[in-house]
């Protein structure tokens, strides 16, 4: 999922080893050289009477000591601009952040359920923005997704209704881990009805630019 650039959300019984498990995750990522990872607490914005000024600026406070504290100083967050509205603050902020840190950022915030009301939407509104505005649109990366190999050697068969001849257990599980096909009544299919759509275009494109049609004299 880190790989994918995906964002997610784990949620267990307490003291099962979240936070255990996910500290030492950004150790290791940080420490592998691809990525800078870090997890901060979002409780610290649990009891500060539902004000959301206060709110986002416990929760950035509590992210860059973390940052200051584990990350080595080619990491380290900019300032908060405080003239920053507290409904975008975090967004201005993380955006600054990764467009200056020298490796992507894997962020985890902890105990992100501890926060209420106005707090607990604006962060989850600001953290959704920032995701939505860096990546291509989910029909952008659906596109690209089907110039793979592994993928269209499983939904060259699914479309055709034929056997997957030569697919491993890992292809198949990886295409169905992107949402592109579900096992149904008559086995493996086209997970909805846009994709549908979209998987038999994309596959045939090259050939459908190579069809030469007549052009009727009656059609605008």
């Amino acid at each position: 999922l880190i790989d994918r650039e995906r964002y997610f959300v784990i949620h267990a019984p307490r003291q099962v080893g979240k936070t255990t498990t996910f500290r030492a995750l950004a150790r290791r990522l940080t420490a592998e050289g691809r990525y800078g990872a870090l997890l901060t607490t979002c409780e610290v914005g649990q009891s500060l009477d539902g004000s959301v000024e206060a709110g986002i600026d416990a929760v950035l406070d509590a992210l860059r000591l973390r940052a200051e504290q584990d990350f080595p100083t080619e990491l380290h967050p900019p300032a908060v601009d405080p003239r920053t509205p507290a409904g975008s603050r975090m967004w201005d902020l993380l955006q600054r952040w990764t467009q200056a840190a020298p490796r992507p950022l894997v962020l985890f915030f902890d105990e992100i359920d501890a926060l209420r009301g106005d707090v607990l939407v604006s962060v989850l509104r600001q953290l959704r923005a920032g995701f939505g505005d860096r990546r291509d649109t989910q029909l952008d990366s659906l596109v690209a997704r089907l110039q793979e190999p592994r993928v269209r050697k499983v939904l060259a068969p699914v479309l055709a209704g034929e056997e997957l001849a030569g697919v491993t257990g890992d292809d198949l599980q990886f295409v169905k881990d992107l949402g592109l096909v579900v096992s149904g009544p008559r086995g493996l299919e086209i997970a909805n009805p846009i994709y549908r759509e979209i998987v038999p275009r994309v596959l045939t494109e090259v050939m459908e630019e190579s069809i030469v049609l007549p052009r009727p004299s009656y059609l605008d």
